[in-house]
């Protein structure tokens, strides 16, 4: 779905984000980042949804920076208008794949994730993390 269909839509729609709140929402992925390791070797699944929440967080922090926000499918909308905005990061398909098995591990069924996909998750967190830090450092559209 295009930039311009999330704001048609209505997923999508425009908002003055104060600096701070960006700032906040980079706070929050990077703990996530931390606890998705500290989880590794207990949880899987946990570590797993850490890391996705860290990924959520950088999606929010990248639409603020633009100006928008999400109003309806919060998470696939963040996560579509971030493959938008950010269309050079090769890991961006997985980002939706990582979507759907959250919502498995959170809400159907415990010890879906093995530690390879944990880990996985977590570097493609990081990576993440590091790209739209930078970006949101530049000066806001």
């Amino acid at each position: 779905m295009s930039l311009s269909d999330l704001i048609k839509g209505g997923k999508a729609r425009r908002l003055d984000a104060d600096p701070q709140q960006i700032k906040s929402l980079l706070a929050i992925a990077e703990r996530d980042l931390r606890v998705a390791e500290i989880l590794l070797e207990k949880s899987p699944d946990a570590s797993f949804m850490h890391s996705y929440n860290a990924i959520l967080q950088c999606c929010r922090a990248l639409m603020f920076w633009h100006g928008y926000r999400a109003t309806e499918d919060e998470h696939k909308t963040a996560i579509a208008f971030a493959g938008e905005t950010m269309p050079g990061f090769q890991q961006m398909p997985e980002l939706d794949r990582m979507r759907r098995k959250r919502h498995i591990a959170t809400y159907d069924e415990a010890d879906t994730v093995s530690r390879h996909e944990a880990e996985h998750a977590a570097d493609i967190a990081k990576s993440f993390y590091a790209l739209v830090s930078k970006k949101v450092g530049e000066k806001r559209r």
